[in-house]
């Protein structure tokens, strides 16, 4: 589950990046524009944190996975508030529905824990490492 995690964090993180670069291939209202942007680069960032958390085996920031969720729906339903335009709508809403989806699944990991993400376990190193030896 920490791999996949990892992974989808890192997508999630790259498809909120596209969101901000959106209106500018497609002619949308002014409105729309402007929430991609603003919305989109605060999702980036909220999601970057996270999946640079998650992928150096700690748990995600419970407050920052929360608004990245926050973030992530808002971006999914601002293109039917704003007004349709074809291919915009369809990697708006995939895009911020990603990145609700993945850091709501980052929140609950944080309470429910992982056993693969064991400090120690997770970079590679064996947990009898940390114990101290007798002389």
């Amino acid at each position: 589950m920490s791999r996949v995690l990892k992974l989808a964090a890192v997508v999630a993180t790259v498809a909120a990046l596209c969101t901000i670069f959106a209106p500018a291939l497609w002619r949308v209202s002014h409105g729309q524009a402007l929430t991609n942007v603003l919305v989109g680069e605060f999702a980036t960032l909220a999601m970057g944190y996270t999946a640079y958390r998650i992928a150096y085996g700690k748990d995600a920031s419970r407050s920052v996975a929360l608004a990245a969720a926050v973030f992530g729906a808002v971006l999914a339903v601002s293109p039917i508030v704003f007004g349709l335009v074809p291919v915009f709508t369809s990697v708006t809403m995939i895009g911020g529905g990603l990145v609700a989806v993945v850091s709501l699944v980052a929140f609950v990991t944080t309470f429910t824990g992982d056993d693969r993400s064991v400090r120690g376990v997770s970079r590679g190193r064996d947990a009898s490492e940390d114990q101290p030896k007798a002389a």
